[in-house]
């Protein structure tokens, strides 16, 4: 279970497939979809948290995202136009 917690803490859009082949993979695990599902139920993790918590992440990183886009747009426009500031 607490291996399960920490890949929903990292990965917080993770689907329930992807969660069985990541136990497979690094603790060599083959458990089935409902079982995951189950244990999400009981850490009191449901779809909705999961999905908010992973819609607010990509915000912030998105917003990061833009906020570099723009800083380097900026800088390139002005070496490009001669403009210094």
């Amino acid at each position: 279970m607490a291996f399960i917690q920490t890949l929903i803490d990292a990965n917080p859009s993770l689907y329930l497939d992807e969660i069985q082949q990541r136990l497979y993979d690094i603790r060599e695990v083959n458990i089935s979809i409902s079982t995951i599902s189950r244990a999400l139920t009981h850490l009191d993790l449901s779809w909705k948290t999961i999905s908010k918590v992973a819609v607010e992440r990509d915000e912030e990183v998105r917003a990061i995202w833009e906020g570099m886009v723009v800083s380097f747009y900026i800088k390139f426009h002005h070496s490009r136009s001669g403009k210094s500031h």
